[in-house]
């Protein structure tokens, strides 16, 4: 037979445990599994949760946050980048790699400057040229498109100098894979 004192330890350490599994500390942790203390009595090993993952629109606007004030610059009237356009594109591939379930058009944009059809072509192999590049920096390509838009999206006014500057552009369109633009 058991003794009382046994008894009541045993339902201490039951009550005790339940407490436990009831009231869970931190609401971010989660039991993953369980060991066993001398004396027998069971309690769960927590593991912290995973990170969470930032949404497209959040991954947008950090990007539009490092793109602000900043151009992915190229050699003139070339699809080739340059070093500062490099370091611009350095900036937002920690962003591009947070979330592996969202997909990113990149899209290149002209001023009006010159014939359209040429500018549509640059404005594409610019968009390209960033694409390639991020792929060479291991972003998944499958993850990536590019289209030029040449001069038919301007920012601002094309008559000044300083508008044709901020129509030069590259823009990243994040969505999740399969997601239509």
């Amino acid at each position: 037979m058991y003794s009382k004192d046994s008894k009541l330890v045993g339902i201490g350490v039951v009550l005790i445990i339940l407490t436990f599994l009831l009231c869970q500390e931190s609401p971010t942790s989660r039991p993953s599994r369980s060991t066993t203390n001398s004396m027998g009595a069971s309690s769960p090993v927590t593991t912290p949760a995973e990170p969470s993952i930032p949404s497209p629109a959040v991954m947008k606007k950090k990007i539009d946050d490092v793109l602000t004030g900043r151009t992915i610059t190229f050699q003139a009237s070339s699809a080739v980048l340059l070093p500062e356009g490099r370091s611009t594109l350095n900036q937002v591939l920690p962003i591009l790699q947070q979330n592996h379930t969202a997909a990113f058009e990149i899209g290149g944009h002209t001023d009006n400057t010159g014939a359209e059809d040429r500018n549509l072509a640059l404005s594409e192999n610019r968009a390209k040229a960033v694409m390639d590049y991020l792929v060479s920096k291991g972003v998944a390509a499958n993850r990536l498109s590019f289209k030029g838009y040449g001069a038919s999206r301007p920012l601002a006014d094309n008559a000044t100098a300083e508008g044709r500057s901020r129509n030069r552009r590259i823009e990243f369109l994040v969505r999740v894979k399969g997601e239509q633009p």
